[in-house]
């Protein structure tokens, strides 16, 4: 484990993928899209309660503060979660002291169900677990809750891609699953690896999505999940010879024809042509599910 001396910040860990933010004017993108500001009304600062994944040095925790923001930070690292009490007991002179509050634990084991819809989730987010990550808000938020977060380019443009887009993967269609009827998710701005320290290899992107009530029931979600991913594992075939070559043993030949009639796909079509109505039609009579009643 890494050492510091007292008068030293922490060493960045490799294998936690640390890459700080140099600069609190590059979160302004995250800042805009929840709606904050820098001179907030009381209202505003009652209403804004944020949890902040792998705050690192603090530059996205300082700027939230400071626009409004309750913030309660979860930090893996225990060394860099240190340092930032530190930061922030003296940011101001202390005046934020008591809107935030710093946890040392893993995001991955967050249970996102105990989060309610006013919760806003944000984070600058290693690049290995951000799909992780991802997947299981998907799963756990709930509707009306924005997410915020800095993830690596490809993963923020397969985030939003739309069909017919090159990205565009089972991952879009999840996060289409549950932000399609509020808008889809956003690409909200790129950030060059000199933005970071110490730089990464690749560029970045922030995204912001507002979760919707599922278009699938999450008690089914892993199923609905399984279909997408076999949709997309033979990108070159069609979409009706990569679910036969994928579940095809799972299915019939006679019910995976009637799913794929039943919810429009032609012969030629491909997974990365359609959209969430298509792909929700063609599980539901896979999986003998009934159309919801309004």
């Amino acid at each position: 484990m890494p050492t510091t001396r007292p008068d030293s910040k922490p060493a960045l860990r490799k294998e936690l993928g640390q890459h700080h933010l140099s600069s609190g004017a590059l979160v302004a993108p995250i800042l805009n899209y929840l709606g904050l500001t820098l001179n907030p009304s009381p209202t505003q600062e009652a209403a804004s309660s944020v949890l902040e994944i792998g705050p690192g040095g603090g530059v996205l925790t300082n700027e939230l503060l400071r626009h409004g923001a309750r913030v309660i930070a979860i930090e893996l690292d225990s060394q860099w979660a240190f340092e930032l009490s530190r930061r922030l007991a003296a940011l101001d002179g202390g005046r934020f002291e008591d809107r935030w509050s710093l946890l040392v634990g893993d995001a991955l084991d967050l249970d996102w169900t105990r989060l309610n819809r006013d919760h806003r989730v944000v984070g600058n987010l290693p690049y290995g677990i951000a799909t992780v990550l991802l997947r299981r808000a998907l799963v756990g938020g709930s509707a009306g809750m924005k997410l915020a977060f800095l993830v690596q380019l490809e993963v923020a443009q397969r985030i939003c891609a739309v069909p017919g887009d090159a990205e565009y993967g089972a991952l879009s269609v999840l996060v289409r699953a549950r932000t399609v009827r509020g808008g889809g998710a956003r690409l909200l701005g790129r950030v060059k690896p000199g933005s970071f320290v110490p730089p990464p290899k690749v560029d970045s992107a922030f995204v912001g999505l507002e979760l919707a009530p599922p278009m699938v029931p999450l008690a089914r979600w892993e199923s609905f999940t399984r279909v997408v991913f076999a949709g997309f594992s033979q990108r070159r075939k069609t979409l009706r010879n990569a679910l036969r070559n994928s579940i095809g043993g799972r299915y019939s030949g006679a019910l995976l024809l009637d799913a794929l009639e039943r919810a429009g796909v032609g012969n030629k079509q491909r997974a990365e042509e359609l959209d969430i109505p298509v792909w929700v039609s063609l599980w539901r009579t896979l999986e003998g599910q009934e159309e919801p009643s309004d």
